[in-house]
């Protein structure tokens, strides 16, 4: 395998050159690294997200269930249906996807057919 210079409409790409700029960005990135404090130490503390000034408790933060709740609930007659029909099978899904995909290349067929 020989490397070669790939020429394109909008320039060209060299592999060791990529290769030269990468091992160039990981030099820069330990030398800035070498500059960081030698006497930190990690805690619990530490990293934790600001929060106002305030202790961030599980009760003060806002749930994904919280956020989608007035979608959830107009949706609810539709996830009621859903959850009915929901079996857990793989062999349910297959059928249901080989139904509808029928379906929708029957009806493509015929609007196809009638616009021929």
């Amino acid at each position: 395998m020989t490397l070669a210079i790939l020429k394109t409409a909008s320039g060209f790409w060299n592999p060791l050159a990529f290769v030269a700029f990468f091992i160039g960005v990981c030099i820069i990135i330990f030398i800035l690294r070498a500059f960081g404090k030698k006497d930190f130490k990690p805690s619990k503390y530490k990293a934790d997200v600001f929060f106002s000034g305030n202790i961030a408790s599980e009760a003060s933060r806002v749930k994904a269930s919280d956020l989608f709740w007035g979608f959830f609930e107009a949706m609810k007659p539709y996830y009621n249906l859903i959850t009915k029909i929901h079996t857990g099978i793989i062999n349910d899904y297959a059928l249901w996807y080989v139904i509808v995909a029928s379906l929708l290349l029957t009806v493509l067929t015929l609007g196809v057919l009638q616009w021929a």
